[in-house]
């Protein structure tokens, strides 16, 4: 098995194909399926935020099925009936999740998302170094970058810190002060 030294290696690759990821068809999470199988691919940072909101718009459809669903099947009203229309008197996409199964399937769901945020900031952050060269404008771009991945990990928090349901009728002024600090908290994480 022969090898290839680095100058056949980079004149091998110059000889390829370079596909812009870009043009590809399809939503942009099937657009960086494809082109991981391509040698030479071209993708530009900002897909990988497109990725994010395409799958982010699937979890919360999905989300409100799985919860619907379970609702006509069990007789329950969870997509009504949940402690933040309870609280603000309307639904957020967090309702749809908030409660098993649906849970279940979003905690699964959210992880890629934590991956291509991640992946995110790093390439846009490499692009920053290319073409800023250690300016002040290059070091926002990295403390933004970093700042968002972060917080993408920190939004599964989430999936720990649920709102509360009260099983009783009439709860007592402590659990009412409970649920309210896990809206709270279950809020941080979101919105942070």
């Amino acid at each position: 098995m022969a090898s290839l030294s680095a100058a056949e290696g980079n004149s091998a690759m110059a000889h390829q194909e370079i596909v812009e990821a870009e043009k590809l068809p399809g939503p942009k999470v099937y657009k960086l399926l494809v082109s991981s199988r391509y040698p030479v691919t071209n993708v530009e940072p900002s897909m990988y935020l497109g990725a994010i909101s395409e799958l982010l718009a699937g979890t919360i459809v999905f989300s409100f099925i799985i919860t619907w669903f379970h609702d006509c099947v069990t007789g329950t009203n969870k997509l009504w009936d949940n402690p933040i229309h309870n609280m603000v008197g309307y639904n957020n996409p967090c309702a749809f999740w908030d409660q098993p199964p649906a849970l279940y399937f979003a905690f699964l769901a959210f992880c890629p998302m934590v991956y291509l945020a991640i992946r995110y900031a790093h390439l846009d952050s490499l692009r920053a170094k290319l073409e800023l060269e250690k300016t002040k404008s290059m070091y926002v771009i990295l403390a933004i970058n970093w700042l968002y991945a972060a917080s993408q990990c920190i939004v599964m928090g989430i999936f720990v810190v649920t709102p509360m349901v009260s099983m009783a009728e009439d709860p007592k002024p402590e659990d009412v002060e409970k649920m309210h600090y896990h809206m709270r908290v279950h809020s941080a994480f979101f919105l942070q």
